[in-house]
């Protein structure tokens, strides 16, 4: 297997020491609210570091964490992995029963958390997400319904007796008593590329959500790999929106500008007004966001009476979006797995169509969808991966469950490869992409079917401009029942993340529900439905 050679050992402690050294005083990270330069990355970094190895913790710590895009969440996984511990960032969006469920599934040994997060109370969060917290009198936890957790730690103080305190800030005092630095260096030298640094949740496709599991090695390589094959430069004041607990915010976005040397530009959660204010008051150079987040910067801006032209954006190009590339990634790749190439890059003609370049150093090939055969160029099929850019594994999988015999993993993609290039053509799996986040329908199915006015649910994606698909949802209410979709959709936000939540749903009979001549569902006819009518729902009564 081929890998990218770097120069020096590619784990996190080597590589923000040599960040701080390199970048020093740079800004790394600048929020509404806080700023973070390389060497306080780093210094910070230490100083958390060495209070988890006082309380305990080392390698294959699986510490949990749920902040917003902020200094606490950088400095917390990089903490984490400096002792060799594994990161486990969970989503702010997630509901109670979602976050139970991941902590299960990644048999999450302590949970870091603020005591407030968007206004919201993480502690009586954490009290409805496991219920057993509210009796639990201590703070070493023995609880049967999430049997891993021993811990849960806050930044500020909780007033429960189940939660510790750690402290994550810059000015926090000396590190020098609680852990030698002699010490500290003897254990980071143990941090091996090969060992686990990092799960990040994803959507399978099943109502259960998949824990990708990825090393340091991986990371840190596909970070300077990707920064080379999207030509991405250095020096710059990048604009992004991505959340950094999902992999195209900590690897597609943080990974490759620590390999540059640039700085992050970002709010907590996306916020088109407060991303205006940090492009004119910190000098943006560069804006990285998801389409659907760029226009409504752009509609916010106009309905403000601010300049848009004060956004650098790429200038508009003369030549046409079929002919122009763009990267395209999966958590399971560590974030990229086909490239930009150049910058400006214009695709000849003959491939016209194209989504961008393989990564170097890994490998690809076009399976048959239904034999699993090799295909030859120019015939679509599920693209799969290989190399060193995929993931170790996931969270109570087995190998045989992940990947196929050679070791290929099956993307779940459909495309096919020509010349150099890597043609996208759409999705192979029922896998819902809607602005960057995967759903699974039936995870979404299977709260909507709890609702006791629902008989039955049916959940597809749909096309859309800004957001590439919706969440889409045709329902059969049981019998007697009346289904109000607003309310319906209302109850759901309380269940789900909102971006799993459904912005369209049809009302169908029992009878209308079509079939195929297989038995299966006739899905396609079901988004012709949806697409035709039904109720839009928007965000807000979401």
């Amino acid at each position: 297997m081929n890998v990218p050679d770097l120069g020096f050992t590619p784990t996190i402690p080597v590589l923000i020491r040599r960040l701080a050294e390199q970048w020093g005083e740079r800004e790394f990270l600048v929020t509404p609210d806080g700023r973070l330069t390389y060497a306080e990355a780093e210094r910070t970094s230490r100083r958390v570091a060495k209070e988890l190895l006082a309380r305990g913790y080392g390698k294959s710590s699986r510490i949990g964490f749920v902040f917003a895009n902020t200094n606490d969440w950088v400095v917390m996984w990089l903490a984490v992995a400096r002792i060799g511990g594994v990161a486990m960032p969970f989503s702010t969006t997630y509901r109670p029963a979602e976050l139970r469920k991941a902590l299960l599934i990644g048999d999450t040994h302590t949970l870091v958390i603020p005591t407030e997060l968007f206004g919201h109370d993480l502690i009586d969060f954490m009290e409805d997400a496991i219920p057993a917290l509210a009796s639990a009198d201590e703070p070493v936890l023995r609880l049967n319904g999430v049997p891993c957790l021993s811990r849960v730690l806050t930044t500020t103080p909780s007033g429960r007796a189940w939660a510790g305190m750690i402290d994550l800030q810059p000015c926090a005092g000396s590190d020098h008593d609680l852990i030698s630095d002699d010490y500290f260096s003897a254990l980071e030298a143990q941090v091996h590329p090969s060992d686990p640094m990092l799960v990040i949740f994803t959507s399978g496709t099943t109502a259960e959500p998949k824990g990708v599991v990825h090393s340091r090695g991986t990371y840190v390589r596909h970070a300077y790999n990707i920064a080379d094959a999207n030509d991405i430069v250095g020096d710059q004041r990048v604009v992004g929106g991505a959340p950094f607990f999902w992999i195209g915010g900590v690897s597609h976005t943080l990974g490759p500008l620590m390999a540059r040397g640039n700085t992050l530009l970002c709010t907590p959660k996306f916020d088109a007004e407060g991303t205006i204010d940090l492009v004119e008051r910190e000098g943006a150079t560069v804006v990285s966001l998801f389409p659907y987040m760029a226009q409504r910067v752009f509609e916010q801006a106009r309905r403000t009476g601010r300049d848009p032209s004060s956004i650098p954006l790429p200038p508009p190009s003369d030549v046409p979006a079929d002919r122009r590339t763009a990267p395209l990634g999966m958590t399971e790749t560590c974030a990229t797995y086909v490239a930009g190439g150049p910058r400006g890059h214009v695709i000849p003609e003959e491939y016209r169509g194209a989504q961008g370049f393989p990564v170097p150093m890994s490998e690809y090939r076009i399976a048959d969808l239904v034999t699993g055969e090799t295909l030859p160029e120019g015939v679509e099929g599920e693209i799969c991966v290989r190399g060193y850019s995929l993931m170790l594994g996931m969270c109570k999988r087995e190998r045989h469950e992940i990947f196929d015999d050679d070791g290929w993993y099956h993307t779940g993609d459909k495309g096919y490869l020509a010349g150099p290039y890597i043609f996208f053509t759409g999705r192979a799996k029922d896998l819902i992409k809607t602005a960057g986040a995967n759903v699974a329908p039936r995870e979404v199915e299977v709260v909507l079917d709890s609702h006791p006015d629902v008989l039955t649910s049916v959940v597809v994606g749909l096309d859309d401009p800004q957001r590439g698909e919706i969440v889409g949802a045709v329902v059969v209410p049981s019998a007697g029942a009346t289904i109000d979709p607003v309310a319906l959709v209302t109850w759901a936000n309380r269940e789900l993340s909102s971006y799993k939540v459904p912005r369209r749903v049809v009302v169908v009979g029992e009878s209308d529900v079509p079939y195929l001549g297989t038995g299966k569902l006739d899905r396609r006819t079901l988004a012709d439905r949806l697409r035709d009518g039904g109720v839009d729902v928007s965000p807000s009564q979401a």
